[in-house]
């Protein structure tokens, strides 16, 4: 379970449940863009600082995009994404930047030049998108020199389901991948990781996307799985 599973985080978790938590996780998402939309901006660093005391795996710092959040709570400019970006990269492993971003292939650049690695991210919370436009974003990532592409799409019926489990399964031989079928039961959120998904997102205190499951709803499942032997 710890491999595969990522826990956001948001700001303002509290030291006991940052504790007793993070270990049993093998991924570490700060989504700094919802922390900037209610704590100072000086206070940023010492909120990584204490991320990082009790989380000694993979911390990506995640800007998001206005355009590409679910509901917008924080319009930052390119430029502000940037220079936070820039501020965070020493303290992280990995940034998730948005693939059709103007910053994609500068940010890409700057972190291999610091021995630090870009999730390309791909967000569609109306619709999923077809196969055409999932092989233009595996391009594109190939193009921009990428190290994980993810992409998290609104799946509204199980034709939708089905082509991104196919696209998991086709594509993660290709490349480090994540693929997050949003708006669906949970259950349904875990199956692109039996294909090559490599993680699945859980959210600590406050949720962040459609259907997102929280910490405890993932475990609880996770268990009845492994019980019933799955």
């Amino acid at each position: 379970m710890v491999e595969q599973l990522a826990l956001v985080l948001v700001g303002g978790e509290k030291e006991r449940l940052l504790q007793t938590r993070l270990p049993q996780a093998g991924w570490v998402e700060l989504r700094v863009d919802r922390f900037l939309s209610v704590f100072p901006r000086e206070d940023l660093t010492g909120w990584v600082k204490q991320v990082r005391r009790h989380f000694s795996g993979r911390l990506v710092a995640t800007v998001r995009w206005f355009k590409e959040q679910a509901a917008p709570v924080n319009r930052l400019t390119e430029s502000e994404r940037e220079k936070f970006y820039r501020i965070l990269l020493p303290e992280v492993d990995y940034l998730d930047v948005e693939l059709r971003s103007c910053l994609a292939r500068k940010m890409v650049g700057q972190a291999h030049q610091q021995n630090r690695k870009v999730i390309l991210s791909s967000h569609y919370f109306m619709s999923c998108p077809g196969n055409s436009a999932l092989r233009r974003l595996y391009r594109r990532f190939r193009l921009l020199n990428g190290d994980i592409l993810k992409v998290a799409a609104r799946v509204c019926s199980r034709e939708d389901l089905l082509r991104l489990v196919a696209f998991t399964a086709n594509y993660s031989r290709k490349c480090p991948l994540v693929v997050i079928p949003m708006g669906t039961t949970l259950l349904e959120r875990l199956i692109p990781l039996s294909f090559g998904s490599l993680f699945t997102y859980a959210a600590l205190s406050s949720k962040t996307a459609p259907g997102q499951p929280g910490y405890r709803e993932i475990l609880q499942l996770w268990r009845a799985l492994s019980a019933g032997g799955f």
